[in-house]
């Protein structure tokens, strides 16, 4: 069944779900994961729709599926995945396109993260960690756009696009930050 999820009261927290149909989640305010999600759709999105909030992965996200499928996780501000965050797309044979886009008005800036351990494995799809101009922009000078601090992507046949824009400060504008042991 498909689930389609719109909050417009404020912060929203995901616990454990298994959805075989296609999930849609929209909250105005931050969305965080507070239990593993397995979402086996066709199509799935989690968006943070408020001027100011974020889209925090903290647990896995896996698809078991043996169609091919999208994910994708859009924020007006940034895109985190926290220590135990993941997509596993290689529980299947389908494979499943990924994309991250923060910043997606163009406005105020907004960064994509992903801490130490964290990864995104899309069976041959292709991933993409993007902004809404293009560019995942850091709203903060010394933060990069893009940042993979010992993190993962694993695309296999698929493609893998990083575009990510420094602040528009004085100093440390990074554009896309890859350290620690990250693997591309």
């Amino acid at each position: 069944k498909d689930v389609t999820l719109n909050d417009a009261t404020g912060v929203l927290k995901l616990g454990a779900s298994t959805v075989s149909g296609n999930y849609v989640v929209t909250a105005v305010g931050d969305i965080t994961t507070t239990g593993a999600l397995a979402l086996n759709g066709a199509t799935n999105s989690i968006t943070a729709s408020g001027a100011s909030n974020d889209v925090i992965i903290s647990n896995a996200i896996t698809r078991n599926s043996g169609a091919a499928g999208t994910l994708a996780l859009s924020s007006k501000r940034d895109v985190t995945f926290a220590t135990g965050g993941s997509i596993d797309g290689t529980l299947g044979a389908g494979k499943v396109d990924v994309t991250l886009t923060s910043d997606s008005d163009s406005a105020s800036g907004g960064a994509i993260s992903m801490a130490s351990g964290t990864f995104i494995k899309s069976n041959g799809g292709n991933i993409v960690l993007s902004g809404g101009t293009g560019f995942a922009v850091s709203a903060t000078d010394g933060v990069a756009g893009v940042t993979l601090n010992n993190a993962n992507l694993t695309a296999g046949a698929g493609g893998i696009t990083i575009n990510g824009k420094g602040f528009a400060g004085t100093t440390n504008n990074i554009g896309v930050s890859i350290a620690g042991g990250s693997q591309v």
